[in-house]
């Protein structure tokens, strides 16, 4: 039985789907990752204004790393879809 077109795109949208929620887990864990780091410097220090800047400055450049990553992985996809279509 051959697909139809409605069952493609239904398929496109699943992937959507589940690729977005994948990003959604790994900012999550981003953040889940620095609230530990927060917790260790601070046990570490008792310095609570240092181990707030450095925890918060890793989130701020391992969410900006992945953005770019997810970003530059997209421009990839959407290139190869339109070599596909030529």
């Amino acid at each position: 039985m051959k697909p139809n077109k409605y069952t493609y795109y239904l398929q496109e949208l699943q992937d959507v789907q589940l690729v977005m929620n994948t990003r959604i887990f790994i900012y999550l864990d981003l953040l889940l990752l620095s609230c530990f780091l927060f917790f260790i410097l601070y046990a570490q220090t008792y310095q609570w204004n240092h181990a707030f800047m450095i925890s918060f400055c890793f989130l701020v450049a391992t969410t900006a790393v992945f953005t770019l990553l997810c970003f530059l992985e997209g421009e990839n996809t959407d290139s190869e879809n339109k070599l596909k279509k030529d």
